[in-house]
């Protein structure tokens, strides 16, 4: 169980580094029209405006309540 902590606690480390937006700045950024604009899409959504959505959910999210799995 340390070993599957420690492993996660290093997932967190290089994923909290890698992200250089605070979730409050990010949502406000994908609020806004620049944003929707930007990357794949097939009318709808585009996939990079949807992975960011994802990644504000993420930086929300309590270290001790992330799991393995993709919720």
């Amino acid at each position: 169980m340390a070993a599957r902590n420690e492993a996660r606690d290093e997932t967190v480390a290089a994923f909290r580094e890698a992200v250089n937006m605070t979730p409050a700045r990010l949502g406000k950024w994908l609020a806004t029209d620049e944003s929707k604009s930007v990357g794949q899409s097939d009318g709808g959504e585009s996939v990079r405006h949807a992975s960011s959505r994802r990644v504000v959910k993420l930086l929300h999210t309590k270290k001790g309540n992330l799991t393995e799995g993709i919720p």
